[in-house]
């Protein structure tokens, strides 16, 4: 296990090199430039010169490769660099916005499996059955309609129309709920289909008949083996689905005012600020490997038959 650990936490280090190199150059080669964003931003009238003495000071004069090894340098030692924007720490910035979106990416994990699990069982077992016709109708539906147009909808119906919520999201139960929502209905489609055709599968293996036949009733049957067996698989689309969430809140952060990294991340977009977006690709990069890691050792610690392959 330590072996298989360290493994893979060492090839963190090629692939963060890779992702950061091509983010770094893909930055430098966008159009815009970041000085005149930035001056403009601030209403200070722009010159040749103004522009040339700002570029010296922000280091942007310097050749590409000097600058990239520079910047890689400092975030060897944590320091991600200071922002354009504002002149405030990257790290800071991108720590206090992880931090709220880790609290929709929680509210809505934890939503979706509330409902999807149950749901799933009892689709599984009642196959054909009008719940099963209506839960598999539903699951399409949610898992077809994109998130943002769902946060659309229910903005306009829920805060413009009805008024029982907020139009910009506060830092509150009340804030927080539509975007949470907006997350967990397609999560919660897509997790009721996958966990069902799972539950099903094992439900149609020998063993179950094999246990049934011995008289063990189908309450047993169900929680003490099929449930057991289909954990591997419902680690593993969770585990891909938390990294998919951090990811992708960046549009409903966006729709909500929600300010989370998402909200952040392209609101440096459009300020043209290269290093809070840079230290944005690095952290998502190293989060996803993370979390691909921790799911493996998670099914392996519900599975002891899989082995690890060091």
């Amino acid at each position: 296990m330590k072996r298989y650990v360290t493994k893979r936490l060492l090839t963190l280090i090629p692939l963060l090199l890779v992702l950061s190199f091509f983010s770094f150059w893909l930055l430098d080669m966008a159009p815009g430039d970041p000085v005149e964003k930035k001056l403009s931003a601030q209403g200070i009238a722009v010159t040749k010169e103004i522009i040339e003495a700002e570029r010296i000071r922000m280091g942007l004069d310097r050749p590409f490769l000097v600058r990239y090894i520079s910047w890689l340098g400092s975030v060897m030692k944590g320091d991600l660099g200071i922002s354009y924007k504002d002149s405030l720490p990257v790290s800071a910035k991108l720590m206090n916005g992880l931090k709220m979106t880790c609290r929709l990416a929680l509210g809505s994990l934890l939503l979706s499996l509330l409902v999807s699990i149950p749901v799933s069982i009892i689709s599984a077992v009642r196959q054909g059955s009008v719940f099963d016709h209506i839960a598999r109708i539903l699951s399409f539906i949610s898992n077809s309609v994109p998130n943002f147009l769902i946060s659309v909808l229910l903005m306009y119906f829920l805060c413009i129309r009805i008024k029982l919520f907020p139009v910009i999201a506060g830092d509150s139960f009340s804030g927080m709920l539509l975007p949470v929502i907006s997350l967990t209905l397609p999560m919660t489609g897509r997790f009721t289909r996958q966990f069902r055709a799972e539950i099903i599968e094992q439900l149609e293996q020998d063993y179950v008949t094999g246990i049934r036949a011995r008289g063990v009733r189908e309450q047993l049957v169900l929680f003490n083996n099929v449930l057991r067996n289909s954990l591997g698989h419902m680690i593993t689309v969770i585990g891909l689905s938390i990294g998919t969430l951090m990811g992708g809140s960046v549009v409903i952060e966006t729709i909500f005012r929600w300010s989370g990294i998402g909200k952040l991340v392209m609101d440096s977009i459009t300020a043209r600020d290269y290093p809070v977006i840079q230290g944005f690709v690095l952290l998502m990069g190293v989060l996803y490997l993370l979390i691909g890691l921790a799911t493996d050792l998670i099914f392996v610690f519900l599975d002891p038959r899989v082995e690890l392959q060091s």
